[in-house]
């Protein structure tokens, strides 16, 4: 399904208000910055210690500063813009149906090409079954891939020796209209695609339903995927865990 049609003059024209607004005042900043040079990376001047402030994630705490004033003050009347921004327009779920053709079209017409650097490696068929042990072997699920055993993973596949697995993410609630997080993908010891557990169809196969619910499985998994290395990976590990860190550090 695709919402470009020929004679739309714009596949903007479908996307709410944030969108539109987002696309127009974060991209042309990002076109017009200069890079990034030493003098930018220089060490604040010594201040003696600074404040902190106690975060605590589940039975994890972590020490942020207090105040870091280095990108500057949040001015109150930003704040209180915000937040009248927010009550006139909300935020609303908005489903529209954007294809892979739609795709360069989209990033030409935001300029979002331009702003962003050339991938240094392309996927090619993102969504084929080559493609989905590309992502868990050799992409962002190379760090996620455990073995199968099959004591432990009842759910398991006869043959499975490898998996990539987000059954944890079943416990989390979604907005409506959106399904449920949770899946799971199987692979055999030459790391072919034998199965996905999903969190409605349950164990899902490339014979079921002519292909159809597979193709609906492999599509959660990536979003799993996504989802799952944002999180936790990406905010809970780097950010949380080893960026503030060394931000306490250095100053």
């Amino acid at each position: 399904f695709s919402s470009f049609k020929e004679d739309d003059k714009s596949l903007m024209q479908d996307m709410d208000v944030w969108t539109k607004a987002l696309t127009k005042s974060l991209i042309p900043p990002l076109l017009e910055a200069n890079p990034v040079t030493d003098d930018m990376l220089a060490p604040p001047p010594d201040k003696g210690r600074f404040a902190l402030n106690t975060m605590s994630t589940g039975e994890t705490q972590f020490h942020n500063l207090e105040k870091d004033t280095s990108c500057g003050d949040f001015p109150l009347g930003q704040w209180v813009k915000l937040k009248v921004t927010q009550s006139l327009l909300p935020l609303e779920d908005l489903f529209v149906g954007i294809s892979e053709h739609d795709v360069p079209k989209l990033m030409e017409e935001t300029k979002l090409d331009q702003a962003l650097p050339p991938p240094t490696v392309v996927f090619e068929n993102p969504t084929s079954d080559a493609g989905l042990t590309r992502q868990a072997f050799y992409g962002l699920g190379s760090q996620l891939v455990t073995t199968v055993s099959p004591k432990d993973d009842q759910d398991a596949p006869d043959g499975a020796v490898f998996r990539v697995d987000f059954r944890v993410l079943t416990q989390f609630e979604v907005r409506p209209g959106f399904a449920n997080y949770g899946t799971c993908a199987y692979f055999d010891r030459d790391q072919q695609p034998l199965a996905i557990w999903h969190n409605v169809h349950q164990l899902v196969t490339p014979r079921d339903q002519g292909g159809y619910r597979w193709e609906v499985a492999k599509f959660a998994w990536r979003v799993d995927l996504v989802t799952y290395v944002t999180a936790v990976n990406h905010l809970y590990n780097l950010h949380f865990t080893v960026a503030a860190q060394m931000l306490r550090a250095s100053r």
